[in-house]
Formats: structure tokens, C-alpha cells, sequence
């Protein structure tokens, strides 16, 4: 087991790039970033009870490198999980927290449909619309100041770093190159490749009707009997428990979403602007 502190922190936001980011920072020799990305190791209720050993024994193939990183975008998910900036500090307050944002209306819509098809989760099955009312973590999601507020508190503004998703794909040598430069590792060697992680799919399985056979097929109690059923059986149960559909909204559904969010949103990127100094400019058109 590899005994030195994760001293690297990629903490989301979600649907903003962070996959893209981690494995930008993969290609650094002197960062090592866990291959498991997601581990949500300082997040009780995603941890749960697994082994402590579990977590570092990650970061066993790290050797030399100068930062050793994970990433989890459940470190930025007020209010659902709460804590987190607190447990990091008490493990390493000498961490590199580091925070990927992206224009808030984009990130709700790919939460959206990353719900749509996540039917083990989620399964979300209310137009967007609806969702977005009653659901308040895809709008506390996207409340970017908020989310690092805390950790700026605890870690210091030097230790923190914001980047847009925007300028990392519109300008990806300079912005590695600064986050390189702000972690005090070699800004020259860029990977020579665009990476492009986690793109959205273009169709995927969502739930059919009130999602009653969906959630049966993911229950505690179909994983027990299932094996005793045919696969004929179990084939035709799944058709009837989800269908394919392409996702995308429709230009009505998009419009009242901009209606609507648009009070919202524009509040978001002024605070972020505001309290960290972060261009938001590209967001409003």
C-alpha cells in the first residue's frame, strides 16, 4: 500500500468535463491519477462500508510523481453531501483542490439525460422542465461559488483553482499549461492529443411508462429469483421495462428552459464572477 497522501483533489463538477480532466492530468509523469475515477471515498453514504484499504490501495502504482490525484464529483454536491470540504482538510490540509465548471445550462441539461439513461439510479422519466422544478440538485448542482465556497475557506485561494470546461476545449494548451504551472510541475509537456471522455451518447435506454418493471429488474429481491427465470423471460421483461430514445429536447422544451432558468443561471455566473474572478462572458450567449 502506497503510504503518501492523495495530495491532488479534481472535486467536478459534474457533467463538466471532469473525466476529460482526469485523464489530462493522467498524462503528466509527474501526476499520478487513481485509474478508478469516482471513488467517492470522503463521502459516507457512497463509501459505505467498504475497506479503508480499498481507497489507497488506488494510488499503489504511484511512485515518484510529484502529485498524487483522484477524482470525484460527489465532493461538489451541496446539499446532498454534506461534510466533504471538512474530511479532506482532516486528511491532507495541505491538498491541491481543483474545480471544473461549465456553462449552467448546459450542465442541467447533460445531468438531465445522464439521469434519463442512469436506470439503476435514476431513471428519471419527467420532462425536463418538471425535473428541474422539483428536483433542486440540478440547479444547487451548477451553483458553482457555493459548491467551492468551502473549500476555498479551508484550503486558502492559493490552493484552489478554477477552470471553464469552454476554455479547456477552446484553448487546451493554455489552460493545462496553467494548471500545470499553479501545481509547480514541468508546463511543457502537454499531451499531444485531444481528449474527448465521457461523450454523451446519442440514443440510450430510458424507462418505459410509470418505470414500475424497471425498478423490479434492479431490486434486491429480482436478484435473487432472477436466476431461476429463463432468459426468453428476462429478455422480454427488459424490452418492456425500457425503450430507446434519442436525447435530445425539443426547441419548445428548450426555449421554456431558457425562460426559465435564465434568471437563474445568469445569478450563478455573476457570483462566480464576482467572488473568484472567472470570465463568464460566453455564458449569456
Amino acid at each position: 500500500m502506497n503510504t503518501r497522501k492523495v495530495n491532488l483533489f479534481l472535486i467536478g463538477g459534474m457533467k463538466c468535463g471532469s473525466t476529460t480532466l482526469h485523464d489530462y492530468l493522467s498524462e503528466h509523469p509527474e501526476i499520478f491519477m487513481s485509474h478508478n475515477k469516482e471513488p467517492g471515498f470522503f463521502v459516507p453514504e457512497i463509501w459505505k462500508d467498504r475497506d479503508d484499504s480499498e481507497y489507497f490501495d488506488l494510488f499503489a502504482p504511484a511512485t515518484t510523481e510529484k502529485y498524487i490525484g483522484e477524482s470525484s464529483t460527489f465532493y461538489s454536491k451541496l446539499p446532498t453531501f454534506k461534510g466533504v470540504p471538512k474530511r479532506i482538510y482532516s486528511y491532507n490540509a495541505n491538498a491541491k483542490i481543483l474545480y471544473i465548471v461549465r456553462n449552467p445550462l448546459d450542465r442541467i441539461i447533460s445531468h438531465y439525460f445522464h439521469n434519463r439513461r442512469d436506470l439503476m439510479l435514476h431513471a428519471e422519466k419527467r420532462p425536463i422542465m418538471q425535473a428541474v422544478q422539483k428536483d433542486e440538485r440540478y440547479i444547487a448542482y451548477t451553483d458553482y461559488q457555493k459548491q467551492i465556497k468551502p473549500y476555498i475557506a479551508l484550503f486558502g485561494e492559493q490552493n484552489v483553482k478554477v477552470v471553464k470546461f469552454e476554455s479547456l476545449i477552446q484553448e487546451r494548451d493554455t489552460i493545462l499549461a496553467e494548471i500545470f504551472s499553479w501545481l509547480g510541475v514541468d508546463t511543457t509537456l502537454i499531451p499531444p492529443e485531444t481528449i474527448k471522455s465521457n461523450a454523451k451518447p446519442r440514443q440510450a435506454e430510458v424507462i418505459r411508462g410509470a418505470g414500475m418493471l424497471n425498478k423490479i429488474r434492479y431490486s434486491q429481491a429480482w436478484a435473487k429469483v432472477s436466476p431461476w427465470f429463463p432468459a426468453i423471460l428476462k429478455k422480454t421483461g427488459n424490452a418492456l421495462a425500457a425503450r430507446q430514445d434519442e436525447l435530445k429536447l425539443t426547441t419548445h422544451e428548450l426555449e421554456q428552459l431558457i425562460k426559465y432558468l435564465s434568471p437563474i443561471t445568469v445569478d450563478i455566473a455573476s457570483r462566480l464572477q464576482k467572488e473568484l474572478k472567472i470570465d463568464c462572458a460566453d455564458w449569456h450567449r
